[in-house]
């Protein structure tokens, strides 16, 4: 998945130095998500986006607790990435 930034700029310094320190945490973090292995992170991304685990299994054609180990072991991934970020 290729996500995109979208930003309004700031007019003062003291927000520019914030919300390029946010931009470059954010860039951070995107690309740790994508570095999670694809069938998680499909399986992760559909249950963010509001589907429940069997219709997920259903549309993957995968069973229903291959897709719940694939969520948590997505969502565990990048809490352990945020934390090495001291995010």
């Amino acid at each position: 998945h290729k996500f995109k930034i979208e930003r309004k700029r700031k007019y003062t310094d003291v927000s520019n130095n914030i919300e390029e320190n946010e931009s470059e945490n954010l860039n951070t973090i995107l690309k740790n998500i994508e570095s999670i292995e694809k069938s998680y992170l499909d399986a992760f991304m559909m249950h963010f986006d509001g589907f429940k685990y069997d219709e997920i299994a259903t549309q993957m054609d995968i069973p229903l607790g291959t897709v719940k180990s694939r969520i948590f072991l997505a969502r565990k991934k990048m809490v352990e990435q945020l934390k090495e970020i001291d995010y």
